[in-house]
C-alpha cells in the first residue's frame, strides 16, 4: 500500500513539473534575435531565450548547420554533446638495448648515400598530371551547377507560391492568413535593428505586393534600414543583410495556427501548395 502511495505521489509529481514546464513555453515570452546575409552565400544566425534566461538555443547557417542549446543560466550544455578528452597513455619506458638520449650516431656510409639521393630527389619535379587537373575542374563545375540547380529550385518554388497568391479562388484564404499574420506582428511586435537589402520577385506586380505588405507595418521599422526594391529587372534576387529582434508568446502563433488550420480554404491552399491539385 506504501509502494502505491509513493509511485502515485511521483506520477502526480511528474505531471505537474510538465504542466508547468507547458504554461512556462506558452504563456512567458521569447526573446530572440535573428540575423541574416546574402552576398555570395547565405548566413544565417538567430538567438532565442526564454523568460529569465532560463534557456538559450542558437541556431547558425554557413558552410554548416549548427545547433547550440543551454539550459539553467548556460550551466548545461545539451547539444553539441562535447566531446570527452582523450587520455594520453604514457610512454613505455625504453629497454636496454635501445639508443640513449645523449648518444649520437656515427654517420655510416648507407646514411651518407641516403642524405645523397634526398638531396638528388629533392631538385626533380613532380610531373604534371593532366588528369588530375580535369577532374579537380570537373568537380567544380558540378559543384557549381548543383548549388545554382537548388538556388533556380528555390526560385521557382517562390513564384509558385505568388502564383497561388494571385489566384481569385485563392483570395479568401489569402485575407485570412495575412490577418492572422498581422495578428501575430502584433503581438510579437518585431523590430528591425538595421537593414540594408535590394531585392526583387521577377514581376513587378509581386514586388509590390510585398512592398505594400511593409508599408503596412511601419511599426516594425527603426533607424539605419534601407529596403530597395527593383520593378525592373525580370530574375528573382535578394542581396543584403538584416538583423532583427523582438519577443514572443508560443500562445499566440498557436492560436493563429489553429485559426487558420481550421479553415477549409486555407486548408485548400495548403495542398495546392504541396502539389495536391
Amino acid at each position: 500500500m506504501i509502494v502505491l502511495v509513493i509511485i502515485g505521489r511521483v506520477l502526480l509529481t511528474i505531471l505537474i513539473v510538465i504542466l508547468l514546464l507547458i504554461l512556462y513555453f506558452l504563456l512567458f515570452p521569447f526573446h530572440y534575435r535573428v540575423s541574416f546575409s546574402k552576398c555570395e552565400e547565405f548566413k544565417l544566425s538567430a538567438d532565442v531565450y526564454t523568460f529569465l534566461h532560463f534557456l538559450h538555443g542558437r541556431y547558425e547557417k554557413d558552410a554548416k548547420d549548427s545547433v547550440t542549446l543551454k539550459i539553467f543560466w548556460n550551466l548545461i550544455q545539451l547539444l553539441p554533446k562535447k566531446s570527452k578528452p582523450i587520455k594520453q597513455t604514457k610512454n613505455v619506458e625504453a629497454s636496454d638495448d635501445s639508443p640513449q638520449e645523449n648518444e649520437v650516431k656515427e654517420p655510416t656510409e648507407a646514411y651518407d648515400e641516403n642524405v645523397e639521393t634526398f638531396e638528388e630527389d629533392a631538385w626533380e619535379e613532380e610531373p604534371f598530371d593532366e588528369d588530375k587537373v580535369k577532374d579537380d575542374d570537373l568537380k567544380e563545375k558540378k559543384k557549381f551547377f548543383n548549388s545554382s540547380e537548388a538556388e533556380d529550385d528555390r526560385f521557382q518554388k517562390i513564384k509558385d507560391i505568388s502564383f497561388e497568391i494571385k489566384d481569385k479562388t485563392n483570395q479568401s484564404a489569402v485575407k485570412k492568413i495575412l490577418k492572422n499574420v498581422f495578428y501575430i506582428l502584433k503581438k510579437i511586435k518585431p523590430r528591425v535593428k538595421s537593414a540594408d537589402v535590394d531585392f526583387s520577385l521577377g514581376e513587378p506586380d509581386t514586388t509590390g505586393y510585398i512592398c505594400a505588405f511593409l508599408a503596412a507595418v511601419p511599426f516594425i521599422y527603426e533607424k539605419n534600414v534601407r529596403v530597395a526594391p527593383d520593378f525592373e529587372s525580370e530574375d528573382l534576387f535578394f542581396k543584403g543583410e538584416a538583423t532583427l529582434a523582438g519577443n514572443v508568446c508560443l500562445i499566440y502563433i498557436l492560436i493563429a495556427a489553429i485559426r487558420i488550420l481550421l479553415d477549409e480554404s486555407c486548408r485548400n491552399l495548403f495542398k495546392k501548395l504541396g502539389g495536391d491539385k
